[in-house]
Order: structure tokens, then sequence, then C-alpha cells
């Protein structure tokens, strides 16, 4: 086993897992601003909106506070709602239920989602009071947006970057 001897260790904090947190293994809840895509400006009006939509959601889902879940804001004022689907939220998870494969099982479990948001009203929510254009529900990935980010071909030429 290795043990770390450096005089810097004691400087360190204890780590969560070690402190018996019940969150240890999830994602940090980052700040507001990273729930907004790129190019999105960041407004008070915006952040607010996401602050009450994640608010909504957690209550409606009945989303613990050591489960991940995000509102993000996309280009056009469309939300999506990212929520874990490993946790067995509506049904088990990793295999799901019935014969289909991962996939349909994943897109059966997202539809749920959709459905248990709508039906506690929390759709209208995000339509109306919140200003939403539309909104849908996908797999919470850490870092989502970023992802997503699709870098113009004159730009990767410019700065020699290949593609991934």
């Amino acid at each position: 086993m290795f043990v770390n001897t450096s005089p810097l260790t004691s400087l360190l904090p204890p780590t969560p897992q070690f402190l018996g947190l019940p969150n240890h293994a999830r994602a940090a809840s980052p700040c507001l601003r990273s729930r907004l895509a790129f190019g999105v400006e960041a407004t008070s009006d915006h952040l607010r909106r996401i602050e009450e939509a994640e608010t909504a959601v957690r209550r409606a889902l009945e989303v613990g506070a050591a489960e991940n879940m995000r509102v993000r804001l996309l280009a056009g004022g469309r939300a999506v709602v990212e929520l874990d689907y490993e946790e067995g939220r509506g049904g088990g998870g990793r295999g799901g239920g019935g014969g289909g494969g991962q996939a349909e099982w994943i897109e059966e479990w997202i539809e749920g989602r959709r459905s248990s948001l709508r039906a506690a009203g929390v759709g209208e929510l995000l339509l109306g009071d919140l200003g939403f254009s539309e909104w849908d529900v996908r797999r919470f990935k850490s870092g989502g947006e970023a992802r997503e980010i699709k870098l113009p071909d004159e730009f990767k030429k410019e700065f020699e970057i290949g593609e991934a």
C-alpha cells in the first residue's frame, strides 16, 4: 500500500468519502453560470430562471441533494433537464425492464421523466412563468454543454486543431 508522507498532506482537507458524506461520488454542483450553453449571456434573469427551474424539478421528481440534476439553458431560450438515470429512478437503471436493449430502456426512462414533469406542472412552469421556448430531458453528464461545442473548420485550421 502506498502512503503519502509529504509534509503537504497535512495541509489538504479531508476527502468527502473519508468524512462519510453521502454525495462523495457525485459531481460538484458548480456555479449556475455553468448551466448556460456556450454563447448564452449570463444575466441575472437567466440565472434566476435556472435556479427556479432546478428547484421545481427537484421537488417534482423528489431528486435528493446527493443526486446529479441540472437544468441547462441552451441557445434560443431552450431548457434541458439533465438527470442521473443509473440511480434507479423510475424502474431500475442499468438493464431496464422489458425485453428491449439499453437504448430503448433509456428512451423509456427519459419519456417517464418527461411525463412526470408534465403531470407535476413543471412543463407549464418552464414554458410559462420561466419563459423557456421549449424544454426536454436527457441523461446527466458532467460538463454536458462543453462537450457539445462544434468548432468551425476555419478555427480548427487557424489553430491547427484536429478532430478528437
